[in-house]
């Protein structure tokens, strides 16, 4: 097993984190083995260590990207906390992994207090139940949760 990895610092805010494995077993692991239980341990380490890194960004330090890798944890969570029950408790597991997710990630922490209404509108989406986009006339700063669940029934979550 060969590993490399590279940290560039690309300015002040950004850095960028490579990652490579190269698998050499000679041919003596049939590929199910490696297909079915090695790539996918390499893959799991990886979104632990973006998922880490994620969650100590703060506010003011996001960028798009790091916006898109805040979703994709936060689908992550969802998922890994609608496993530890029944499909019965899917929908409220799902909200327990939002509430994970807003409690973990520092910016989240940081941007609650501004916009409690995150809250409400993640755990709808959370729900997982796609309907037609409603049309929401209300500034950001004005939104109460009755107006972020209106608007999350409109987002494709088809991700979940």
């Amino acid at each position: 097993l060969q590993v490399a990895m590279l940290v560039t610092q690309l300015d002040d805010k950004t850095t960028e984190f490579q990652y490579s494995s190269h698998l050499n077993f000679g041919g003596s692991l049939p590929r199910a083995v490696i297909n079915g239980f090695i790539i996918p341990s390499f893959n799991l380490a990886n979104s632990n260590h973006q998922a880490f890194f994620a969650y100590s960004i703060h506010v003011q330090d996001l960028t798009k990207t790091d916006g898109k890798l805040l979703g994709e944890v936060l689908v992550n969570q969802i998922k890994a906390a609608r496993k530890r029950g029944g499909w019965k408790k899917r929908t409220e597991l799902g909200k327990v992994g939002v509430d994970e997710f807003l409690y973990l990630s520092a910016a989240m922490r940081e941007l609650l207090p501004r916009h409690p209404w995150i809250r409400a509108l993640l755990h709808e989406v959370s729900l997982n139940k796609v309907k037609a986009a409603p049309t929401v006339h209300i500034a950001l700063g004005d939104m109460k949760d009755n107006d972020a669940i209106n608007l999350a029934k409109g987002l494709s979550t088809i991700i979940l």
